[in-house]
């Protein structure tokens, strides 16, 4: 049986993976995910899931203005 997986899917498997894991080792369980049962297109959508919850923009916009307060 193959598994289809959308964004929502996506997102609650990485929740699940983040209850049971940290720090590295959910980087590990979410890479060796990724690896395992992903496909290429599913694996974009994963990268998505992830970007949006690091909120990278924001993150990197604050480690910048930390960046020039420090100057």
């Amino acid at each position: 049986m193959v598994i289809v997986w959308s964004k929502e899917a996506l997102g609650a498997r990485v929740d699940q993976l983040a209850r049971d894991h940290k720090g590295d080792d959910f980087v590990a369980a979410v890479k060796a995910f990724g690896d395992e049962q992903l496909n290429a297109k599913e694996r974009q959508l994963l990268y998505d899931v992830l970007m949006k919850r690091a909120k990278l923009p924001s993150r990197i916009n604050a480690a910048a203005r930390e960046r020039l307060d420090d100057g």
